[in-house]
């Protein structure tokens, strides 16, 4: 199935991702990830969401989500990304786009995919080679990694969504160690056919066996969990709906407070 309009229901879990235009670095300086940390502080609680693990990369940032019913997932990720970017801009003397597109999003699959979830974010350093081991990561202080170790975590970051699944801190750091030992790393930046029967051995060997699976490009899970959310979405919707060229340039003026008669009466100048 492919990827249609975003999936919208509160209480879910999303992985969500976004990066820099053209993989520019939108991180020049530890000032800059402290804007982004407090528009996520600002932003997350006040939409009564719960963040359940992030990391900010040079040029890009990953983040677990649980929406409530209070705001839509876009109007979060927007709320933020718009916000950096005048930030951005404004602090180096630029101008235009520097996010690539639309944000990444996918529905995850609770009981099946969030540790490994959790674990594939806060190991990006790891694996981007900024920390060489486990004690560097637990001292990185822009990930949620140090958040569930410490009392150093950000406000929005619920630590306790991710630590009830495991016995104590430090089973959850022999959790991340095993993740560093080799252990092969999914990819788990989206979803899909593969990603949702559990990797490219799993579903090759369903297909030789006639097995078909539900599978959306959109959701990271089981063809069970696909099917629920299939469901759900014929019985209530929860698809974001595309909006007009005249509704998005209305709510961006009215996020940077700029007078949409002006924006609109320059358009038809222009034409």
């Amino acid at each position: 199935m492919p990827r249609g309009l975003r999936i919208n229901f509160s209480g879910l879990f999303y992985h969500v991702m976004f990066r820099g235009y053209n993989r520019m670095n939108i991180f020049r300086d530890d000032a800059d990830r402290k804007d982004l940390l407090r528009r996520l502080n600002k932003v997350v609680l006040e939409s009564k969401a719960k963040v359940c693990a992030w990391v900010l990369m040079n040029n890009h940032v990953h983040l677990v989500i649980k929406t409530s019913d209070k705001a839509t997932l876009s109007n979060i990720i927007q709320r933020v990304k718009g916000g950096y970017a005048l930030y951005f801009n404004k602090k180096y003397g630029r101008s235009g786009t520097i996010f690539d597109g639309r944000f990444k999003s996918t529905v995850v699959e609770e009981e099946n995919y969030l540790l490994t979830l959790v674990r594939y974010i806060h190991l990006n350093p790891y694996r981007a080679g900024m920390v060489k081991n486990l004690s560097e990561l637990n001292k990185y202080r822009w990930s949620g990694h140090i958040g569930m170790i410490s009392r150093k975590q950000q406000p929005f970051h619920d630590v306790g969504e991710v630590m009830e699944r495991f016995s104590g801190k430090r089973d959850y750091l022999q959790y991340m160690l095993d993740g560093m030992k080799g252990e092969k790393q999914e990819d788990l930046e989206g979803g899909g056919l593969i990603r949702s029967m559990g990797g490219i051995g799993r579903a090759l060997e369903a297909r030789r066996d006639g097995i078909k699976d539900k599978y959306d490009s959109r959701i990271l899970g089981s063809g069970d969990f696909v099917g629920e959310i299939w469901e759900k979405l014929e019985e209530e919707g929860g698809q974001e709906k595309r909006l007009s060229l005249e509704d998005l340039v209305g709510r961006i003026c009215r996020y940077c407070e700029v007078d949409v008669r002006k924006v609109l009466d320059w358009r038809k100048q222009k034409g």
